[in-house]
Parts: C-alpha cells; structure tokens; sequence
C-alpha cells in the first residue's frame, strides 16, 4: 500500500463544475479526479522542464548557430522542396 497525503486548494465555482463533470461522466470521485488530472499535468511540466534543459546545455556546450544562418538554411531547404 503506497503512503498518501492530503493536498488542499481553492478552485473557483467554473472549475469545480469541470471536475464534477469528469468525475460523473467517468463514474468516479472528485478526489480521483483531480489526482489524474494533477499527476498528468505535472508529468507534462516535468517532461517540459528536462525539453528546456536540452536546450540549455546545448547553450552550455556551444551547440549553438547565429539566428541568421538558421533562417539561411530553412530558406535554402523550402527552396529545395519547391524545386522538387
């Protein structure tokens, strides 16, 4: 059995009657409810969170081009496939 702890917060009457609506329409308690959509939303911001740090430790390690030369090769790609 895994430990559980009690999260509390303050939602607003529009997005109680959302959860409310979840819960009916799929047979479950409030409570499941906001648990999946709480673990979903953190999952994305997580996978988000580590999608940024990519970035950054390219930053970090140079894996970098000037914004010019990019445009430069998109333009010379769409080129190439409105020749083809």
């Amino acid at each position: 059995m895994s430990n559980k702890t009690i999260v509390s917060t303050r939602v607003d009457d529009e997005l109680l009657a959302m959860i409310d609506q979840i819960a009916a329409a799929q047979d479950r308690s409030r409570a499941w409810i906001v648990n999946k959509l709480l673990e979903t939303a953190a999952r994305k911001e997580i996978e988000f969170m580590e999608f940024i740090q990519v970035g950054l430790d390219d930053i970090a390690a140079g894996r970098t081009m000037p914004h010019e030369e990019m445009i430069g090769r998109l333009r010379s790609r769409w080129a190439q496939r409105k020749a083809a």
